[in-house]
């Protein structure tokens, strides 16, 4: 038997959990509901359910989550453990170098302007670490405001576009 703890109030289809600011659903036999099948066993700190295609939901760690920085300098360097690179910077161009690929792992990182500043005379320009490429390239660029792009690695040295 298994349990999950509900700290809001959540609707499940045909099951809504508004009884109060948390419920717990006890989960008997295939731990199944409404289509998703539990783990049953409860998570360690620092970790999440991930619903997978498959209608399994598992423990995973929770740096599935993301972590962001925001840029207001002409040049960074992205650590590993950001994700989500923020451009706020009303002029200028702005460089942001990616960490290499095998230091990234695979994860999902997102480069966005987030000022508007963007344009041809106002590039962010997105590096790759040395030894590294974004499809082929040293560097892709954002020239329009608000844009963005999100890269995944190959795990070997390769950063793609997606």
């Amino acid at each position: 038997m298994a349990e999950l703890q509900i700290d809001r109030n959540v609707d499940f289809g045909n099951y809504d959990l508004t009884s109060g600011p948390s419920s717990t659903v006890t989960l008997q036999g295939a731990n199944t509901f409404n289509g998703v099948q539990w783990p049953e066993t409860a998570g360690s700190a620092g970790q999440v359910l991930q619903l997978q295609s498959t209608g399994v939901a598992a423990w995973t760690s929770s740096s599935a989550a993301y972590t962001r920085s925001i840029i207001t300098a002409a040049t960074a360097t992205v650590s590993p453990g950001t994700t989500v690179v923020l451009v706020n910077r009303a002029s200028g161009s702005t460089t942001v170098t990616l960490p290499s690929v095998a230091a990234a792992g695979n994860v999902k990182y997102t480069v966005a302007d987030m000022s508007g500043a963007a344009s041809a005379t106002n590039v962010i320009n997105v590096r790759a670490a040395s030894g590294d490429t974004i499809m082929g390239q040293n560097q892709w660029q954002i020239e329009a405001a608000y844009n963005s792009i999100t890269l995944i690695t190959d795990g070997s040295s390769l950063w793609l576009l997606c």
